[in-house]
């Protein structure tokens, strides 16, 4: 599966060029250790790049870990209904050594739409994200985001995600209903 998209970028040395780039998916990707690998799709050859995180040059070894950093909390903070709550506590969990690739752990509550297909499966929510989606997704020829969306606008599953919604929507009122009447100082 891949989309051409062709346009003009500045590249690294200042020149302008014309690329055309190529989502493709990745087959999979593992780590071991500090060793991380990626095994291309067959349409790509099959091919397997490997990266040994202990050999990254010096100069730069602390950019490439912030990116990695930035790219795990992104994935938090994608994949969650509180992004900021998500992103913060998988920042906390990076410095503290509390997170193992590959093996996805939200601190914060599963998405709205896991909440959804598990409540319609009546299965548990990890099941729904690890085995059924990708086995759906697998199923379909589609892609997890394209999945998801596809889930998304289900008629069935819309409803359940709207019965959720509804009940968070009716919690947070009765919260605030609660809670005490003082004036908030939102200036900086």
């Amino acid at each position: 599966m891949s989309d051409a998209t062709t346009n003009t970028q500045t590249g690294g040395n200042g020149a302008a060029a014309s690329t055309s780039r190529q989502k493709r998916k990745i087959a999979t990707s593992r780590y071991e250790g500090h060793v991380g690998r990626i095994e291309f799709s067959s349409d790509l050859g099959g091919h397997v790049v490997e990266i040994d995180g202990t050999k990254i040059h010096p100069s730069i070894k602390d950019t490439v870990t912030a990116y990695g950093a930035v790219n795990i909390m992104q994935t938090a903070y994608n994949t969650s209904d509180d992004p900021v709550g998500a992103a913060r506590a998988m920042a906390r969990r990076l410095q503290s050594g509390d997170w193992k690739p590959g093996l996805p752990r939200r601190e914060a509550e599963p998405d709205v739409l896991m909440q959804a297909l598990a409540q319609h499966l009546q299965k548990p929510v990890d099941w729904v994200e690890t085995i059924w989606l990708p086995a759906y997704g697998k199923k379909h020829g589609l892609d997890t985001g394209p999945a998801k969306r596809q889930l998304r606008a289900h008629k069935t599953i819309a409803g359940v995600i709207a019965e959720i919604t509804a009940k968070r929507a009716a919690e947070a009122a009765a919260a605030a209903k609660r809670a005490p009447a003082e004036s908030l100082d939102l200036s900086v």
